[in-house]
């Protein structure tokens, strides 16, 4: 009789388990987003990487990749224009005022990259275990702020007669970003929205990592070809010596020491 009950109770221990296991199961497939929902919440994460200035560290993980550019992080402490030389170069050459000033000027910029920003992410198609996004971005010329700044870092290095090593290259950069500073405006996009078609897949292979990392450099605004781009490529020599003119003239930097 003894044995009975045990059996019973083993059996009623056994079917408990199952059904726990079952509803654990059956709930989280009620509660796992579709493909199509997973994609469209991947794609905003990354967008929303603009507003919120995650880490590199942080966005590789995300998307699955360890060898981004750090030109294509437009807002957060391991943006391209928030870059310093190490505590021990700054130190060592006194460059703490040039850090404050980088700092202030990277600010200024992300204010308006935040400003100037819209997304929108639309589905269009789900073929198998592959779904299509159209996805309609409209930002700040950040790509043209950075070639100007780069021009701007190439002219100061050469007016200075300086060496382009770790400490001129920083220098220059944050005078770079001094000039501009007064600048910004300019590259704001009016009313240009790109459109491109995204893949997304649940498979973290090579195609899924290109169309998450095309999708960021999109969002940084380096696949924009227009009028307006056209315009600061053509001329952006003889504008950025102007602009090195007009600083000078305005006391912004000192044609003594360009740096």
């Amino acid at each position: 009789m003894k044995n009975k009950k045990r059996l019973l109770a083993i059996i009623v221990i056994i079917v408990v388990i199952i059904g726990i296991v079952s509803l654990y199961f059956l709930f989280n497939q009620e509660n796992k987003p579709t493909l199509q929902e997973e994609g469209r919440e991947t794609y905003e994460k990354i967008s929303s990487f603009v507003q919120n200035g995650n880490t590199m560290d942080e966005i590789e993980e995300f998307i699955g990749v360890n060898d981004l550019a750090n030109t294509v992080i437009m807002i957060g402490p391991d943006s391209y224009v928030r870059s310093t030389p190490s505590n021990q170069v700054i130190s060592s050459n006194n460059l703490s005022s040039y850090v404050s000033l980088n700092e202030e000027y990277s600010t200024n910029l992300e204010n308006k990259i935040k400003d100037d920003f819209d997304c929108k992410i639309e589905l269009v198609s789900t073929k198998q275990e592959i779904v299509s996004y159209r996805a309609s971005i409209k930002n700040y010329y950040y790509a043209v702020y950075l070639r100007d700044m780069t021009e701007l870092q190439n002219q100061l290095l050469e007016r200075a007669g300086a060496e382009d090593n770790e400490i001129n290259s920083f220098k220059s950069k944050v005078r770079a970003m001094q000039i501009l500073d007064s600048k910004l405006d300019q590259y704001i996009n009016e009313d240009e929205t790109l459109t491109h078609i995204y893949t997304y897949k649940r498979d973290n292979d090579d195609e899924r990592k290109n169309a998450l990392s095309s999708f960021l450099i999109a969002l940084a605004g380096f696949d924009y070809h227009n009028d307006t781009t056209n315009a600061f490529d053509e001329n952006r020599d003889t504008r950025i010596s102007g602009y090195i003119d007009e600083a000078i003239s305005n006391g912004i930097i000192n044609a003594n020491n360009y740096l």
